[in-house]
């Protein structure tokens, strides 16, 4: 990034710092499972606020680079 460009971003909703509770995250969790999305590597805590995902890059779509067929599965107790 530099100082003298002009750089545009879509924020879809703020989500405050605060807890995450396992139960929110799980149910994320199991939704995206559902859909066919895999985590690249595990969850990182980081990209989670308040139990949401803020983070997209943790999750991989089921026709990206870097979903295996092998390592889809659902996830629990990912420690968030």
């Amino acid at each position: 990034m530099h100082r003298d460009q002009q750089y545009f971003a879509i924020v879809h909703e703020y989500i405050p710092q605060g807890e995450s509770y396992a139960a929110a995250v799980q149910s994320q969790i199991d939704f995206f499972w559902r859909m066919g999305f895999d985590f690249s590597s595990s969850p990182r805590p980081e990209n989670w606020k308040s139990g949401m995902l803020v983070d997209y890059p943790d999750i991989v779509s089921p026709w990206g680079y870097g979903w295996y067929k092998t390592s889809y599965r659902r996830r629990e107790d990912v420690g968030i």
